[in-house]
């Protein structure tokens, strides 16, 4: 299975490419999405965070 890494700045298009390439069938996963997700109230990393 090929993989590839969409990387850039600010402003640069990468979530415009995941969205295509998700409505194409592609599987996609979002880092951003995954560390709000960890990072949310409640979350035992939002716990450590909290902590600290």
């Amino acid at each position: 299975m090929l993989k590839v890494g969409i990387t850039g700045r600010i402003g640069t298009g990468k979530s415009c490419v995941l969205k295509m390439f998700a409505e194409n069938g592609v599987p996609v996963v979002s880092a951003d999405k995954l560390v709000k997700s960890f990072q949310s109230p409640g979350n035992i990393l939002w716990q450590q965070i909290r902590k600290k």
